[in-house]
């Protein structure tokens, strides 16, 4: 779920470049999803009890393919005789197959024109279907053609070495996978790095690890950490660096929930010289360590 948004006044001509004042607007309470079949989908005319013509999608549609998964929809306002420009809200539904899974109430622009920027990431190489309609003092129009788009494919990390058939598939799928840590400690770049102590070298080198595992099951990652924590990107390590992932630890994701995972420590002494590969289960975790996917690489 995101939350509900009110989007500020975009003129029709200029929708397309209205987009970033769009994201500014103060987030509101979401509506609760629901199920929702395809055949009331197709139903422009559903529920309606307002007299006016249905708005008119104009981006995304047409099954595009964009460039981002925050999309920003873009219509025509609905027309009528006794409706004042600008008066009432617009609900958008969007949907992921016949499932509706977000709704979002949009102020109308009395310009003729309204649109709403999404605020955050849909799933990758997903296709999503939308539709909208003017709602004003409890009547509702109908609703919108159903129109189509897609996210962007996700960027895969490409690793500079062939995958190891001990980082194959097996069952169960997690579990011991010291000959995997073993075998790409041999053909990682990384590894001599990591050897010498650096801290950097043996978080790329967990990467590579995580990321020959990931190739066929893609229940294997890295962790997050906490902003107080040691975490590593690609470039750097510290208490001081934000966004990044455990240093030396990838991560076995049981369920869909990034919550239910475990994690293991693939390398002793990361950070100081004479490191050695390791495949170690985690004792614990700390709250707010949770389970991510391989980020692509630089």
């Amino acid at each position: 779920m995101v939350d509900r948004n009110t989007l500020g006044r975009l003129p029709v001509l200029a929708l397309a470049l209205a987009t970033a004042a769009a994201c500014s607007q103060a987030p509101q309470s979401p509506l609760a999803p629901s199920a929702t079949t395809g055949a009331v989908l197709s139903d422009t005319s559903s529920g309606a009890t307002l007299k006016v013509n249905p708005p008119v999608p104009l981006s995304p549609i047409g099954g595009q393919v964009l460039d981002t998964r925050k999309p920003t929809f873009l219509f025509g306002n609905s027309a009528g005789r006794f409706v004042v420009p600008g008066q009432g809200t617009y609900r958008i539904e969007l949907y992921r197959g016949d499932a509706r899974v977000n709704e979002i109430g949009v102020d109308a622009d009395p310009s003729g024109g309204t649109g709403f920027a999404y605020p955050t990431d849909l799933d990758w190489e997903t296709q999503y279907t939308w539709r909208v309609r003017l709602e004003v003092e409890g009547a509702a129009g109908p609703w919108s053609e159903a129109v189509a788009f897609s996210t962007p494919v996700e960027p895969k990390a490409t690793l500079p070495f062939a995958v190891p058939a001990s980082c194959g598939a097996q069952s169960p799928p997690n579990g011991n996978r010291i000959a995997c840590a073993a075998e790409v400690s041999l053909v990682s770049p990384e590894w001599p790095g990591c050897r010498s102590g650096s801290g950097v070298r043996c978080h790329r080198y967990t990467r590579h690890l995580a990321a020959a595992l990931a190739t066929t099951d893609q229940r294997w990652g890295l962790i997050t950490k906490n902003a107080n924590e040691q975490q590593c990107t690609w470039d750097s390590c510290g208490q001081s660096v934000r966004g990044g992932y455990g240093e030396d630890v990838v991560a076995f994701r049981h369920g869909p929930a990034d919550s239910n995972w475990e994690g293991w420590d693939t390398v002793v002494g990361a950070g100081a010289p004479g490191a050695n590969a390791n495949w170690t289960r985690l004792s614990s975790r700390r709250a707010g360590n949770d389970w991510a996917p391989v980020p692509p690489f630089p």
